[in-house]
C-alpha cells in the first residue's frame, strides 16, 4: 500500500536539502571552502537518495501515479500562498489563488531523480576540480542555490511557482557563468545569458497574464481538463484572437530561451567561460533541459492547432544549423555546446511531432532528455578532466591524451558514442526514436534533417577524437589522470551513458501510465544509425588523420561557407544590430513620448497651468470690501438677465 502523505513530506525534501545547504554554508562557512563543499556534496547526495527512493516507488506503480485533472490534488502537497479575488471560478476548483507545493507524478519524478544525480556526481567533480580556488566556497553556495532552484522548478504544480524558480535558476545562471568576477569575457558572457533569456521570458510573462485574464487559474492540471473550453476565442474589444494557440505560443518562447532554440541560442555557446562543472551542469541536466520540460508539462495544452508543427520545425533546424557550427570549433568545451544546442533541437523536434501527432504523447522527447543529461554531463566533465590535464581548451594543443589520462579517455569515447546514437549505447535508443517519429508519422523533411544532423553529429565528435586521442602530444608540459574525485563521476556516468537507454520501453511506458505509446525500432533503425555513424566517423578519420583531402585544402576550396560558420552566420551581429538599431530606437521613442507627452503635457502641463491661472487669479484677491460686493452684485445680475433671456 502507498501512503502518498509520507512520499509527498519526503518530497519537499529534495528541493529543501540544498537550500538548507546554501543557508547553512552562507551564515556558518563562507570562509571555509573545505566544509562548504563536504557539507553542500552530503545535502545533495541525500536529496538524490530521496529523489531516487520517489522515482522507484512511482516505476514500480506507475498506473497508480497516472494523474489526470480530477485526481491532480491527491499527488500534490500545498499551501495557500496568494488568494485572489473570490469571485473568479474554476472549472475544477472555487476561487482563484496561487499556490506553492510540490507535485509528484511519472514525470517529476523523473525529472527530481536524473538532476539531484547529475547534481550529486558534479559537486563531487568540483571538489577536485575546484581545489585551491580561492572562490571554491563561494562557488559551493552557488552549485546550492541553483539546485534548489532547478528542483523546486520541476516539483512545481503551478505555472506561478514554476515561473518563480525559472527566474531563480536564470539568476544563478548568472553568478556560475561569471563566477570568474576578475574576467572580463566571464562577466560579459553572464550579461549575455541573463538578457537573451530574459528576452524570451517575455513570452512566459504574457502566457501568465493570459492565463490570469482568461483562465483564471495557474494549475497544470486543472487546464488541461479545459482544453475545449480554452479553445473558444477570446475578444478584447474590437479584437478577436484565439486563446489557447496564443498561450502555447508565447509558454513555447519561454521555452526557446532557456533551451536555446534558434535564434535565441546565442547565450549557450559563451556560457563555456564559467568552470567546467557549471558547463556541465547547465548544458546537461539542469538549466537547458528546462524549456524542454516546461513543453512537456504543459503538453496536454499544446494540442489546438498548428503550434506544434512551429515547434516541431524551429526545433529541426536548430538541431541541424548548430551541427554545421561545431564541425569548424577547435575549443572542446565549444565544441560540446554546440551538439548540445543540436541535441536540443532534437528533443524539442520530438515534442512537436509527437504534439502534432492525435493522441500523442511526450514519452520519446522526454526519454532523450534524460539520456542526454547523463552522456553529455559525462563528456562535459570528462572535457574538463583533459583540459585540467593538458592546461588547454584547444584540441590542437593535444593528442595521445590517452597514454596519459587513460580513464578519462575511454569514459570521454563512450560519452561520443552515446551522443553519436551509436549501439547499444543510450544515445542511439532515445535520439534515434524521434528520427524514427519523423518517419513513421509522415514528417519526411524532419526525418532528412534528423539524419544529416546524425551525420554531422558523428563527423565533429570524430574530429574531436582524432586531434585529441591521435598523434603525439602537441601542448606544454606532461599531461596527467586526474584526482579520484574527479574520475569518479566520469566512471558513474559512463556506466549510465551505456544502460540507460536500454530502458527504453520500459521509460516510454512508466511515463504513459503503464501504456504503450511509441513505435518500437526496428532492425532498420539499428542499419541506418550504425551506417551513418560509420560514414561520419570514417570521414572524418580520412580527412583529419589521413589527410587524402586535407583540412587545410577544403577551407581553401570553401572560403566564404568557412567563413560563415566561423562566424556562426553573423548570429551576434545580427542580434547587436538588431539591439542598437532597432530596440534602442524604439526605446528612446519610447522615452521621449514619456517625457514630452506623458510627463511633459499631461503632468507638467497641469502643473503649468495650475500655477498660470493662480498667478492671474491672485490679482483679483484685493482685500478691499466694496471691491467684493460689486464683483458680486454684477456677477447676480449677469447671472439673473441669462436666466431671463
Amino acid at each position: 500500500m502507498i501512503n502518498l502523505s509520507s512520499l509527498l513530506s519526503l518530497a519537499w525534501l529534495v528541493p529543501g536539502l540544498p537550500f538548507f545547504a546554501f543557508i547553512i554554508n552562507f551564515l556558518f562557512f563562507r570562509k571555509s571552502a573545505w566544509i562548504a563543499s563536504r557539507l553542500a556534496t552530503i545535502f545533495m547526495a541525500g536529496s538524490a537518495l530521496i529523489s531516487w527512493k520517489l522515482f522507484y516507488t512511482v516505476w514500480t506503480h506507475p498506473k497508480d501515479f497516472f494523474v489526470t485533472a480530477q485526481n491532480w490534488q491527491d499527488y500534490s502537497s500545498f499551501f495557500e500562498w496568494l488568494p485572489l479575488d473570490p469571485t473568479y471560478q474554476s472549472a475544477i476548483q472555487k476561487g482563484f489563488s496561487i499556490n506553492i507545493g510540490v507535485f509528484l507524478d511519472p514525470l517529476s519524478v523523473m525529472m527530481l531523480a536524473m538532476v539531484s544525480t547529475i547534481a550529486t556526481l558534479i559537486h563531487i567533480y568540483s571538489i577536485g576540480y575546484m581545489h585551491g580556488d580561492e572562490g571554491k566556497a563561494r562557488f559551493f553556495l552557488y552549485l546550492s542555490l541553483f539546485t534548489f532552484s532547478m528542483l523546486g522548478m520541476v516539483s512545481s504544480n503551478n505555472f506561478m511557482q514554476m515561473f518563480i524558480f525559472w527566474e531563480l535558476v536564470g539568476l544563478c545562471s548568472y553568478l556560475l557563468i561569471g563566477f570568474y568576477i576578475n574576467k572580463k569575457s566571464a562577466g560579459d558572457a553572464a550579461k549575455k545569458a541573463f538578457i537573451v533569456t530574459r528576452f524570451a521570458d517575455f513570452g512566459f510573462m504574457v502566457a501568465l497574464v493570459l492565463l490570469a485574464w482568461v483562465a483564471h487559474d495557474f494549475n497544470f492540471f486543472s487546464l488541461s481538463a479545459r482544453v475545449e473550453e480554452l479553445t473558444a476565442p477570446v475578444k478584447v474589444g474590437l479584437f478577436v484572437f484565439p486563446f489557447l494557440p496564443m498561450f502555447s505560443l508565447m509558454i513555447f518562447m519561454g521555452a526557446m530561451g532557456k533551451s536555446g532554440q534558434f535564434p535565441f541560442h546565442i547565450w549557450l555557446p559563451d556560457a563555456m567561460e564559467g568552470p567546467t562543472p557549471v558547463s556541465a551542469l547547465i548544458h546537461a541536466a539542469t538549466m537547458v533541459t528546462a524549456g524542454v520540460f516546461m513543453l512537456a508539462r504543459c503538453f496536454p495544452l499544446f494540442h489546438s492547432g498548428n503550434e506544434m508543427h512551429i515547434i516541431a520545425y524551429i526545433g529541426g533546424f536548430t538541431a541541424l544549423f548548430a551541427a554545421t557550427i561545431a564541425i569548424v570549433q577547435f575549443d572542446i568545451k565549444k565544441i560540446l555546446a554546440y551538439s548540445t544546442l543540436s541535441q536540443l533541437g532534437y528533443m524539442v523536434m520530438g515534442m512537436g511531432i509527437e504534439g502534432a501527432v492525435v493522441a500523442g504523447n511526450p514519452a520519446t522527447g522526454v526519454f532523450h532528455l534524460f539520456t542526454h543529461a547523463f552522456f553529455k554531463a559525462l563528456l562535459f566533465l570528462g572535457a574538463g578532466s583533459l583540459i585540467h590535464a593538458a592546461h588547454t581548451n584547444d584540441i590542437r594543443q593535444m593528442g595521445n591524451m590517452g597514454k596519459y589520462a587513460k580513464i578519462t579517455s575511454i569514459t570521454f569515447i563512450i560519452g561520443t558514442l552515446a551522443l553519436c546514437g551509436f549501439p547499444p549505447f543510450a544515445g542511439f535508443y532515445s535520439k534515434d526514436a524521434i528520427i524514427h517519429a519523423a518517419h513513421v508519422n509522415g514528417f519526411h523533411g524532419l526525418y532528412i534533417i534528423g539524419l544529416l544532423t546524425a551525420f554531422l553529429t558523428s563527423f565533429y565528435m570524430a574530429r574531436c577524437l582524432i586531434y585529441v586521442f591521435m598523434g603525439e602530444y602537441r601542448g606544454h608540459g606532461t599531461p596527467h589522470e586526474s584526482s579520484f574525485t574527479m574520475v569518479f563521476p566520469l566512471v558513474v556516468l559512463a556506466v549510465c551513458s551505456i544502460f540507460v537507454g536500454w530502458t527504453q520501453v520500459d521509460f516510454t511506458i512508466f511515463l504513459s501510465g503503464g501504456q504503450m505509446t511509441m513505435h518500437p525500432l526496428g532492425m532498420s533503425a539499428y542499419i541506418t544509425s550504425i551506417v551513418i555513424v560509420i560514414l561520419g566517423f570514417g570521414s572524418a578519420y580520412m580527412i583529419f588523420h589521413k589527410k587524402i583531402i586535407s583540412p587545410e585544402a577544403i577551407s581553401k576550396a570553401l572560403v566564404f561557407p568557412n567563413f560563415v560558420l566561423e562566424k556562426k552566420y553573423f548570429m551576434d551581429e545580427i542580434w547587436d544590430y538588431l539591439i542598437r538599431n532597432v530596440l534602442l530606437v524604439i526605446s528612446w521613442i519610447c522615452a521621449t513620448f514619456d517625457k514630452k507627452i506623458v510627463d511633459g503635457i499631461l503632468v507638467d502641463g497641469w502643473d503649468y497651468l495650475t500655477h498660470a491661472s493662480a498667478r492671474v487669479l491672485k490679482d483679483t484677491q484685493t482685500g478691499i470690501l466694496h471691491t467684493y460686493i460689486f464683483v458680486g452684485l454684477t456677477s447676480t445680475v449677469i447671472f439673473i438677465c441669462t436666466l431671463f433671456y
